[in-house]
């Protein structure tokens, strides 16, 4: 495949084929969909709750099973016995062939209030339910497919609903000792009837919210516990752990840009690969027509972990933006050239994983080691980005993710000892600018010098009081964005990622994206990101790289001394004109220094200290260790 095919050229047609799933997945064969909505207010965080929380035995003798979907990886006669339950083998639209089997317990009558569950739609997950009392329900997740592991995604609908009891939902086989649900993350509702009657969709619900570890005796797991009063009587509604985006809704997006005559003059879509399963991994390129020579390249993915949907909401307004008709996005697009990969593991999110490719393995942990044939995505993208490093300049990569332990927006970046200075300074600017143009919707700020709204008017900017924040908490547009849970190390466990594999490759400003399951606890916000929240990130992830390179200089409150820009003391008017970017080199210098208990202005090098000693923690990325590639895998013939 070429690097680019120029957007403005004749492009082939381009089709949308229906999902690929593996052959030993049931599916149904409706179509499930959900309006877009935005809550009229914040939704604020559950208060936390205490651990103490009866314990229930999964055994059928305690309480009835009315739910069991699984693929039965053992006894599938679709492939040979001696692979049964090894490996993904085939796959097929549709899934397993044949008619479907009833997972779910019939009713007994109208009177029968036993909820009906299931799962088996795209990106659906639930594999078991058993009723443990008139309206309380204990239920398990299904591990990522071909793992034991992996439980944290989950997704599935509820019908035969009662209005007036208050139900209990107790998913018992959650994988993390640690979770945002302890800190007041409250799982998603939706309700048919509320969709069609009042054009309300996904809504956070949910009281006496516990996160805590299982009982003595079972496997190392964690269970997470809510109440709910469903809306309406027999109503038709969905949990999820976050706003679901599917393989699906990627397609229609992509469908409807190529029919548009306008962004698809800008705009080629073509396939970087296919998946294991046969799926297209879809790969963007968006410039201006008329040439691709000097122009830099970003190169930005998401969804390699398939559990993580909020990482799509964020990438669609990044496209949204990208693609649209503001002065901004049009000179973003004369002055690069964007290769995106929306949804790299649409395996993974087609079958409802958390974590893990059709592999059986984590993707994230196979850059640079993967064969083709194992983990194709991560495979092609960064081969395609050697070829485009072999041509020119790229300037930055981002990986956008989501996180279950820690709440608001941060970046992980690479910080190596033995960089200078400049370098490692400049590793923190691109974050340090998205903070500061991240408050939650009170103003507007813009580090140009031409501010972006007025592109007439000319602003003076003067350095903020600093903080670890980028803006003082106290500030009413305090971020939702924090710069202070921003990490920079490398760690060993972290080598194959996107973000090191790609600075391994010389992309000097290399990143991933973290955006939290949960929400904002700054500026005093202890409330839910809403979809609309998600996709303002990807925009102003638009409108930081416009600061991060634009060279128009702008008038801060610095003065020379010994060849370095430092704060003016109090009540020093005097001001320099320099570029914006020397700007946020100063203030990240200056955080560094409070980190390190140095004085402001002292001066020295940070070459010579180690990434640790320049963070109050190693934890990094909302991970596991690396799973590695199965020595038995075969990539097999699509």
């Amino acid at each position: 495949m070429k690097p680019w095919i120029s957007p403005g050229e004749p492009q082939a047609p381009f089709s949308f084929p229906a999902p690929r799933w593996p052959v030993e997945c049931e599916v149904i064969q409706e179509t499930i969909g959900h309006i877009e909505w935005v809550p009229p207010k914040p939704e604020p965080f559950c208060p936390p709750m205490g651990p103490e929380q009866p314990m229930y035995s999964l055994s059928e003798e305690q309480g009835t099973t009315v739910y069991h979907s699984s693929p039965d990886l053992y006894h599938c006669p679709c492939f040979p016995t001696e692979l049964q339950g090894s490996c993904f083998t085939r796959a097929r639209v549709g899934g397993a062939p044949g008619p479907l089997s009833s997972p779910a317990a019939p009713l007994e009558g109208p009177q029968d209030t036993t909820l009906l569950f299931e799962s088996r739609f795209e990106s659906g997950n639930l594999q078991k339910a058993i009723k443990v009392g008139p309206y309380e329900y204990v239920l398990m997740l299904r591990p990522d497919l071909y793992t034991a592991k992996h439980t944290q995604w989950f997704y599935f609908r509820v019908q035969n609903t009662r209005q007036e009891p208050l139900y209990r939902f107790t998913i018992a086989n959650m994988a993390k000792p640690k979770s945002l649900y302890g800190q007041g993350l409250r799982p998603l509702l939706y309700s048919q009837q509320d969709a069609q009657s009042h054009g309300i969709g996904w809504r956070r619900v949910g009281t006496d919210i516990r996160y805590y570890r299982g009982s003595a005796g079972e496997p190392l797991l964690f269970r997470l516990s809510w109440t709910v009063r469903f809306p309406h009587d027999s109503d038709t509604c969905f949990f999820a752990a976050c706003y679901p985006y599917t393989y699906s809704d990627l397609q229609r997006y992509l469908r409807a840009l190529v029919a548009d005559p306008v962004r698809s003059r800008y705009c080629t879509v073509q396939a970087l690969c296919r998946s294991l399963a046969g799926n297209s991994v879809y790969l963007l390129t968006i410039t201006s027509p008329g040439g691709t020579a000097g122009k830099r390249v970003v190169v930005a993915s998401a969804r390699v972990h398939p559990g993580e949907s909020g990482s799509s909401w964020a990438m669609r307004g990044f496209l949204d933006f990208l693609l649209s008709a503001h002065a901004d996005a049009q000179l973003l697009r004369r002055l690069f050239v964007f290769k995106v990969v929306p949804m790299l593991n649409p395996d993974g999110v087609v079958v409802g994983n958390s974590r893990c490719s059709l592999a059986g393995r984590d993707p994230n942990r196979a850059y640079g080691m993967a064969l083709p044939g194992s983990f194709p995505g991560v495979w092609h993208l960064r081969a395609m980005v050697q070829r485009v490093l072999a041509e020119r300049e790229v300037m930055l990569y981002c990986d956008f993710h989501g996180h279950s332990r820690k709440n608001n927006v941060f970046m992980y970046g690479c910080d190596a000892s033995g960089d200078g200075t400049g370098t490692r300074l400049h590793q923190r600017v691109f974050p340090l600018m998205l903070s500061k143009n991240a408050p939650n919707k009170v103003g507007h700020r813009c580090l140009r010098a031409t501010c972006c709204r007025d592109s007439g008017n000319a602003v003076t900017v003067l350095l903020p009081e600093l903080s670890l924040w980028g803006w003082v908490p106290s500030d009413p547009g305090a971020p939702q964005f924090s710069f202070s849970s921003c990490k920079f190390q490398v760690q060993k466990s972290k080598e194959r990622t996107g973000r090191v594999s790609m600075w391994r490759l010389g992309v000097s400003h290399s990143y991933t994206l973290e955006v939290a399951f949960s929400g904002s606890t700054l500026g005093g916000k202890r409330s839910h990101f809403s979809k609309e929240d998600l996709e303002s990130l990807g925009r102003l992830f638009c409108d930081t790289l416009l600061d991060f390179c634009d060279p128009a200089p702008a008038k801060v409150g610095l003065h020379l001394a010994q060849g370095a820009l430092v704060p003016l003391d109090h009540g020093d008017t005097d001001t320099v004109t320099v570029p914006q970017l020397q700007q946020c080199l100063v203030e990240a210098d200056v955080l560094l220094q409070q980190q390190m208990g140095r004085e402001p202005g002292s001066g020295g090098s940070w070459s010579d200290v180690s990434p640790s000693e320049l963070e109050s923690s190693t934890s990094g990325s909302d991970s596991s260790m690396s799973d590695g590639i199965p020595d038995d895998f075969h990539s097999p013939d699509r």
